[in-house]
Order: C-alpha cells, then structure tokens, then sequence
C-alpha cells in the first residue's frame, strides 16, 4: 500500500511527508506494479491518503481518479487533512463523494468505533473499512463490529499480544521498550489507568518483561 499525506518521523524526531507534488506518483505506481500488471508478486498495488494537506485545499476526487487511471486496486481514504493529524473529526461527506466519483473500490478509514459506523459506510457505497488507532489496546472492537463476543478477555489479549512480540524481538530490553506504548493504550480509560500507568513506567526502568506485563491487574 502506498500512504500519502502522512507524516513520517525518523530517529531524530524530525517530520515530514509524501505527497504527490513531491514525486511522480503517476510514474512510481507503474514501477510498483511491474510494467502495468496488475499484481507485484501476487500483492495488488493499493494506496491510502487524506483529503489533502490543509484545509481548503481539497483534492480527494481528483488523486482518486488519478489512482484510477493507474490501476489502483483499490483505494482507502481518511477523510481528515494532514494538517489536522487526529483531532477534530473525518469530513463524512467526503466518502460519499468519493464512491461517486470512481469506479475502484474505496474504503473508509478514520473514526470506525460502531456497527451504525460501519453500516453507514456500507450505506453509502463503501467496499470496506479500515480501523488503525480504535484497535489500538483495543483488539476486541473487530468481534463487536461483528456482533460476537470477544474469544478472550482485555487480560489475556495483553498476554498474547505479549507472547507474539517475543517471536519477533531477540532481545527483552528491545521488547520491554516497545511493548510500553501498547500497554499504556491497553489501559487507556479503565479504572485506576493513571495510577497503573506509572506502575508501568516503574517496572520499565527493571528491563523485565515479565515484571513488565504483570503490572496489569485485570479480571479475565
């Protein structure tokens, strides 16, 4: 998938974006593709972007088609601007519009929290949904968007998440670092979550995943 109109932090904390005034994207989904096939390897080329850098400056239809005329499988939109990052809410309309304007599937990402969300985006044309940062310590919305209950319990989602991680970090140190972010969203609006935060942020300085996970005290 090709991510337009985001921002991209490097090791030094520095920001910056891809946009299409920035490189021939005309010219790199073709090179992504092989030659103007359709798949690369058995994996289509798709792309995501916002409705534009700032407000006012629009131009969700227009790229949308431009994807088109290139082959895009398909496209996601997130119909916030750049500028905007997460704050306020998506422009709804945008969708809409967007369905109406090309013939390629399109799917909507940004604010999927409820089944009438995802019924709304199937209502008006949507082929899809894409959920980012509401499944973030939050694995269990995609068994409620489904009507079902959840297979496992907030506890035991830590513990598998824990558990997958340690397939791929080698090292305890590099994983206890990483695994911080996501408990913290884990335990992001439960009772006592401040409190456990800085349990957290204590039992880190230990370098001990085990000593790490167990700082979360939860009923199944």
């Amino acid at each position: 998938m090709i991510n337009l109109f985001f921002y991209r932090h490097n090791k030094k904390g520095y920001a910056h974006d891809i946009s299409p005034n920035e490189i021939n994207f005309y010219e790199l989904t073709l090179v992504l593709k092989g030659e103007l096939e359709y798949e690369v390897d058995g994996k289509a080329v798709t792309v995501k972007f916002r409705i534009g850098l700032t407000d006012g400056n629009f131009v969700t239809e227009s790229f949308a088609k431009m994807c088109e005329d290139c082959g895009v499988a398909f496209i996601t939109l997130h119909a916030r601007t750049r500028e905007q990052g997460y704050a306020g809410t998506v422009d709804k309309s945008a969708y809409e519009k967007l369905v109406n304007s090309v013939s390629i599937p399109v799917f909507w990402s940004g604010d999927i929290a409820t089944v009438e969300d995802v019924e709304y985006a199937k209502q008006i044309g949507c082929a899809g949904v894409m959920i980012g940062r509401n499944a973030m310590g939050n694995p269990e919305i995609f068994s409620k968007l489904k009507g079902i209950e959840p297979p496992y319990s907030k506890k035991q989602a830590i513990i598998n998440h824990l558990e997958l991680l340690k397939t791929y970090f080698r090292y305890e140190k590099t994983l206890v670092a990483y695994f911080k972010k996501h408990l913290m969203w884990y335990v992001k609006n439960m009772p006592c979550a401040t409190q456990t935060k800085i349990k957290i942020l204590g039992d880190y300085k230990n370098e001990k995943s085990s000593c790490y996970a167990s700082c979360i005290f939860l009923d199944p």
